[in-house]
């Protein structure tokens, strides 16, 4: 499957340095055109991003695909362990053809997704949460994995969440 050919104007509108991070680590491993390979992701070289991290198995129909893992920080998010839930498990709400498409978009057309979604957390502050999604594939080009990194962030302190954050 081959990598995305504008990958600087993707890399560009990505709005965290993490996620730029985990962009740039993800895109190193490409070997002839070719989307990574799970097996050539290692943790150790993003060990600061691992819990904000998902691993999400893929399968048909997209909704019954697995949270193999979930960092910490998305446990967080979720206010719930979700390692092991299908989906049409994690009570997305009116969310749900949003990230089901978000998902299937670096599932089936191999490409790298990001966005943002704002809302209430559960203490009713404002927040943004940046997300991003990176395909893997196996060693039969087939995407299987779905990597994926999240941040919550207050929408008040988004300036000075970004002058904190140093790579």
């Amino acid at each position: 499957m081959p990598a995305m050919t504008s990958s600087g104007s993707f890399r560009s509108g990505l709005v965290l340095p993490e996620h730029r991070q985990l962009y740039d680590y993800w895109i190193s491993l490409h070997r002839n055109g070719e989307t990574p390979c799970r097996s050539d992701f290692k943790p150790s070289a993003i060990g600061r991003l691992l819990p904000y991290l998902t691993l999400i198995d893929i399968v048909s129909p997209l909704a019954k695909s697995k949270i193999r893992l979930a960092g910490t920080r998305v446990v967080e998010i979720h206010n719930a362990e979700i390692t092991g839930r299908a989906l049409d498990e994690l009570g997305w709400e009116q969310h749900h053809s949003y990230w089901l498409t978000a998902i299937d978009k670096a599932a089936n057309q191999c490409e790298p997704v990001s966005g943002m979604l704002s809302g209430s957390s559960l203490a009713r502050n404002q927040v943004a949460r940046h997300w991003l999604r990176l395909p893997m594939r196996n060693r039969t080009n087939e995407v299987t994995i779905v990597l994926g990194h999240d941040v919550v962030i207050p929408v008040a302190g988004q300036n000075e969440y970004r002058k904190m954050v140093t790579i």
